[in-house]
């Protein structure tokens, strides 16, 4: 091959080259165009997805928020209506109930209008039904230095009234108002009802008395009887046999 054909041959494939590389440059200009176009179209979709999903939400919630707007519209009327009832149910209240009305006194209880009555006993027999008086007054015939047992109460209230026996419950209960209404209106023991001199029949004190078993304890004491602990849970006097009145 002569030198000019071989320089010819170079420029022409120097051409060709040089038209590939800028095809190559064109092909990806406008590659480059392309993606530029199409991104803001995909971002103006996501942007109208976005738009559509957030449209979607509000829609779903307002009904919700309806319904709670709804729910404390309704609590807040309940709460006034129940606000406005509760003067009316307020003042019922205060209507049912009498002013002025208060607790009984011991003396009250001891004092109150009530007659003995002699009753069938379920056992057989007549059943004594005492009033507080009378527990009162055979209280008050025990002397100082002696002693006397709600037994003995209740069979000197059955003798005198022909009865086979008293109640011991009812005896029980008024030998406690007694007590009660003692400490109540005077507190002196130069000037109560001896309530403290009621004993068990083994000498234990009476510890249901409202007082409590140390006032009766220090009273006994005061009156010259010996009151023991020892191993019982409620103290009691010694050698009661001596001191006892006799029924």
């Amino acid at each position: 091959m002569t030198t000019a054909k071989k320089a010819s041959a170079k420029t022409t494939a120097a051409k060709k080259t040089s038209a590939k590389k800028v095809s190559a440059k064109s092909t990806a200009a406008v590659a480059k165009k392309t993606s530029a176009a199409k991104e803001p179209s995909a971002k103006k979709a996501a942007k109208k997805v976005s738009a559509k999903s957030t449209a979607a939400e509000t829609s779903a919630k307002e009904p919700a928020a309806k319904k709670s707007a709804a729910k404390k519209s309704a609590a807040k009327k309940t709460s006034a209506t129940s606000a406005a009832a509760a003067p009316a149910s307020a003042a019922k209240g205060a209507a049912a109930k009498p002013a002025g009305k208060r607790r009984k006194s011991w003396v009250d209880k001891l004092n109150r209008p009530m007659e003995p009555n002699v009753t069938d006993d379920p056992r057989g027999g007549g059943l004594l039904i005492p009033t507080p008086k009378l527990i009162e007054a055979e209280v008050k015939t025990v002397p100082p230095g002696k002693l006397i047992t709600p037994e003995q109460i209740r069979e000197r209230l059955a003798g005198r009234f022909g009865a086979d026996r008293t109640c011991p419950l009812c005896t029980g209960i008024f030998l406690n108002i007694v007590a009660g209404a003692a400490e109540e209106s005077s507190g002196d023991p130069r000037e109560m009802t001896p309530y403290w001199r009621v004993v068990r029949e083994n000498g234990a004190l009476i510890e249901k008395f409202p007082v409590g078993i140390d006032r009766q304890a220090y009273l006994l004491e005061a009156e010259g009887h010996t009151v023991i602990t020892g191993k019982w849970k409620i103290p009691r006097v010694d050698a009661i046999g001596p001191s006892l009145v006799k029924t």
